[in-house]
Parts: C-alpha cells; sequence; structure tokens
C-alpha cells in the first residue's frame, strides 16, 4: 500500500513513474533445502544478473521505478519473508540481477560510526570500509547495516553508499573493495545476548567435551555465538535478536546439556566489541582500555579467530556506559589506524542549524529507502 501512495504521489509530480511488485522478480530459494518457518520468515533469493530483469525496467519512458523490500515469492507462489535486514537485503539482490553501478541505502543517520552515536556523541563517521570490515560490524551490533544485504554486492562487485536524507551533500560511508588497511575501526555492543556456561570435573585434555555441547545446541537449531573454552568449563553466548525464537528452544538445549555436564543460563548480559583489521596488531594501542574492565564482572572474552574483534561479556546493566567509556579511550587521542570523518556531535549540530529534525535517541526500525545506479 505504502509503495503504491508513494508511486501515485511522485506520478502527481510529473514524473514517469512504473510501480512494480517486488514478488514478480525476487524468487526466494531455500537454502540447504530448509523447510518450516525459516523458509517463509528468512528466504534467501537467487541474484545473479538477469537479462530478463534487465529488459523488464529498460523502459525509456519510465524515470523511476518503485516497488517493495522484505518481500519475495517462493516456488509453490507463496509469499515468503526475507527476515532481519530484508529491505537492504532487497536492495542488494536487486542491484546485483541489474548490475548496477552502486547501492545507495538512504537512512536517518550519515552512515558507519566508531560507535552508536546515539549512544557517543564523540562517535565518529567512518568514511570507508571493506564488504568483510561492515559485515563484522553490522554482525556485532551496528544497527544501520545487515550483514545479510552485502553478500550480492560484494559476490558483483557493486559499491554500497550509505547517505543521510537530512544532508545529501554528506557523503556517507562508501563500502566496496577496497583494500583493508590494519587498524581499529568502532567500539559496538549487542544487549540482546544469554550467556550459557556448561561445566563439568576437570580433566587433561577431555576428548569429546565440545562436540557433544555443540551437538546439543545443533540438535536444537541454536548457533554459539562467542565461544570461550577450557578443559572443565565451556562458555558461549545466544543472539536472541539475530534468532528471537531461540528462547523458546533453549530449555531444551538446557536438558540436553545437563547429560553430557552442568549447564546454567544467564540471560542479562551484553558483548562490547572493539572491532578492526588485524586486532591483534594494535594490542598497545587496546592496552589503554583493560584498566576500564577492572571493575565490571567480565563473563567471557573471545578473540576472533580471524582476528577482526576483541569481545567482552559482561552485566547488561553495565555495559552501555562501558561501550562509551572504551570508545573515547581508543578513538579520543588517535583514530586507531582508520581515516575517520566528522564527529557525530558536529553533524547533529549541523542539522540543528538548518532547522531539521534530529532522530529520536533509539528510534523504531523504519525501513531504509534503497536506489541503484544503473552501469551503461
Amino acid at each position: 500500500m505504502s509503495t503504491r501512495l508513494a508511486a501515485r504521489w511522485l506520478s502527481s509530480t510529473g514524473l514517469r513513474v512504473r510501480w512494480l511488485d517486488a514478488r514478480e522478480v525476487l524468487r526466494a530459494r531455500s537454502p540447504g533445502g530448509a523447510t518450516g518457518p525459516s523458509s517463509h520468515l528468512s528466504a534467501e533469493c537467487a541474484c545473479a544478473p538477469s537479462a530478463e530483469v534487465q529488459r523488464r525496467l529498460a523502459d525509456a519512458a519510465v524515470e523511476v521505478t518503485i516497488t517493495q523490500g522484505f518481500i519475495a515469492r517462493d516456488a509453490q507462489g507463496d509469499t515468503v519473508l526475507l527476515g532481519r535486514g530484508g529491505s537492504d537485503t532487497s536492495a542488494s539482490y536487486l542491484a546485483s540481477m541489474l548490475e548496477a553501478r552502486r547501492l545507495e541505502i538512504w537512512t536517518d543517520v550519515p552512515g558507519l560510526f566508531t560507535s552508536d552515536p546515539r549512544r557517543a556523541a564523540s562517535a565518529r563517521l567512518v568514511p570507508r570500509l571493506t564488504y568483510d570490515e561492515a559485515a563484522v560490524l553490522g554482525a556485532l551490533g551496528a544497527r544501520i547495516l545487515h550483514p545479510r544485504c552485502l553478500a550480492p554486492v560484494k559476490a558483483a562487485g557493486i559499491p554500497l553508499h550509505i547517505r543521510w536524507t537530512r544532508h545529501p551533500e554528506v557523503e556517507g560511508t562508501i563500502i566496496d573493495g577496497c583494500p583493508p588497511s590494519d587498524g581499529l575501526r568502532a567500539v559496538t555492543s549487542r544487549d540482546k545476548l544469554c550467556l550459557v556456561i556448561m561445566r563439568r570435573p576437570r580433566r587433561w585434555q577431555p576428548i569429546g567435551f565440545m562436540a557433544g555441547v555443540a551437538r546439543c545446541f545443533e540438535r536444537h537449531l541454536i548457533s554459539m555465538d562467542l565461544v570461550s573454552s577450557s578443559t572443565s568449563e565451556i562458555r558461549a553466548t545466544v543472539d536472541l535478536a539475530a534468532d528471537p525464537a531461540a528462547a523458546e528452544r533453549l530449555p531444551g538445549v538446557l536438558r540436553d546439556l545437563s547429560i553430557v555436564c552442568e549447564p546454567a543460563l544467564h540471560p542479562d548480559v551484553m558483548c562490547v566489541s572493539i572491532v578492526g583489521t588485524a586486532i591483534s596488531s594494535a594490542l598497545e594501542h587496546i592496552s589503554g582500555c583493560l584498566r576500564l574492565f577492572a571493575t565490571p564482572k567480565v563473563h567471557l572474552v573471545s578473540h576472533a579467530a580471524d582476528d577482526t574483534h576483541l569481545s567482552f561479556v559482561v552485566d547488561r546493566d553495565l555495559g552501555s556506559a562501558l561501550v562509551t567509556a572504551v570508545h573515547d579511550v581508543l578513538f579520543s587521542a588517535g583514530d586507531g589506524g582508520a581515516r575517520l570523518g566528522d564527529r557525530w556531535s558536529a553533524l547533529k549540530a549541523r542539522s540543528a542549524s538548518a532547522g531539521l529534525p534530529l532522530p529520536p535517541a533509539r528510534p523504531a526500525a523504519t525501513a531504509p529507502r534503497a536506489a541503484m545506479e544503473m552501469r551503461s
């Protein structure tokens, strides 16, 4: 309905507008033969370059095509949803099929920042990232962009621009195939986590403990997020934002775990992550903020195997202040190896001086607008 209204309004301004049902071009496939709710609520689509779709949208008499995000059609003709980040992912699918020169996502902040700008006014705009860096930031809590939307444009080599609706002249963040550079990129957080602690009597080099634990999670289709282990204990987080239904399946996991260990659930935790490229090369710089973790109880520390983040799991009620403090230590004196843009406070002042409304402190999620520029 909203896209029909938008198409009608744009037509009234004199533009030649085409309204397109996204389900006519986005065809869902079930990854790995998945069935049940996941195939309808978190579907994936084929997005190889499509001459058919390109011909369909190549009408010179049409200036603007408007369509929907978040929906597709499966092989049975049913409407399916694309899951979290579905609107951005729809735009990415279409950009790949159309072999677009670039994909633009317009939203209420200028781009990706060194921290959540609604929590840290000192957060600085990150002008450029690689696809992989942006995916890590999205997975670890950067709310502007969901990592699912990056795979199609990365495969097609299409740059993705995040732009600011309030100030189109601000370049925002460009995500493309630029060569990665070592250094810190951001401090992120996720607060919809729970921690599972699994203990058993200490043994030297136990065989099968991790495998037995992993099977319990696999049996109930729950992914272990951050993991830390010793000879007698395994700790793992579950990201309930990535899989809200996991909360209903966790009791079954705990029952199965009780056969191989003594499990305990800690529901009120959050993760603070220092994100970058070749994190281990920045340990001297990171060491300055470690004293901030002396007071809060740290339940788990995880260093990513690909050296992209160092994460700390703490009690949820301590996390927000900790994120701001860690960010200010890491990014106040230097940029951690990244070339950074303006602070959010300066960009916010620009909007205020222009008399434009600012986004609320914690806005409700809204579907972003996307635009694509075709390759000639």
